[in-house]
Parts: C-alpha cells; structure tokens; sequence
C-alpha cells in the first residue's frame, strides 16, 4: 500500500488565469488538506517575451538572502535545514546556476529531476539546490504576466 500520493495539478483556463486571487479561492477546497497543488499555466501565457536583457547581462539586481537546502536523514527519515547565503546578484546567481557545479552525468542526467532528488539524499557529495526568490521590488517577469506576476503575488 502506497501513503505517498502525486500532488495534485491544475491545468486553469485562459480566464480563470487573469485573476490569481479569484482562482485560489476557486480550488482552495479542493486542495486544503494537501496543503499544496502544482498549478500548470495556459500554454498561451508567457512571463517574459525576451531573455535577451538576462543573458546579455543588462537586467541585474541584488539578492538579498539566497537560501541553499540541505537534507539531513537517512531511511527515509528526513530533516530540511535552510542555510542563508551571503547577498549576491541576478547575475552572478545566473552565473552559478550554468556553471554545472552539480553534474549529472548520463542516464542519471535524463532521468526526472524529482528522482534524481530523492535518489540522492543521503549523498553527502552532494550540494544542496540554491533558490533566490523573494527579491522585494525585482522580477524576471515582464508586465504582460499579469495578476501571476511574482511582484504582485
């Protein structure tokens, strides 16, 4: 018998995408005991038409406190410990993320990144991933994404 269950994920329409408040209320209920939902955007919807300003290096701005994750445990049993990382920038955080400081390395590198995750815990070698979101006043996402504009959210 298997207690671990997939999240669920919702697939909303054009116009239920227009109004990120609305929506939640919309499926709040069905997803208030799971605590969680992956919610899959319109194919129409785009965050940003050019990426051409982040790879030339023109958009850059500071991030305040990435956080690097780290599991601790074994069997099956284990602890999430948050560690705050120095101030850096969207460029240099950009920097990291292509350098391939984690290497994958042939079927490992095609197989699913969530197993890929839960095959290596406990896997001291291992470098916990890096997030740097919740940057006030600062956005990859241009105007047009609308009310699913992370500033706005």
């Amino acid at each position: 018998m298997n207690l671990i269950r997939d999240c669920e994920v919702e697939y909303p329409r054009e116009e239920d995408f227009e109004d990120f408040e609305r929506y939640m209320v919309k499926i709040s209920k069905r997803h208030e005991k799971d605590g969680l939902v992956k919610i899959v955007p319109p194919k129409s919807w785009v965050p940003r038409a050019s990426y051409e300003g982040i790879d030339s290096g023109g958009i850059d701005f500071p991030i305040k406190t990435p956080i690097e994750q780290n599991w601790v445990g074994q069997r099956g049993v284990y602890r999430l410990v948050n560690v705050m990382k120095g101030e850096t920038t969207l460029q240099k955080f950009r920097a990291l993320a292509l350098s391939g400081h984690i290497k994958e390395h042939g079927d490992r590198a095609r197989r699913p990144a969530d197993q890929r995750f839960w095959a290596s815990m406990g896997n001291q070698a291992m470098r916990g991933p890096l997030y740097g979101s919740d940057v006030a006043g600062f956005s990859l996402f241009e105007d047009s994404a609308g009310a699913w504009d992370m500033r706005r959210l």
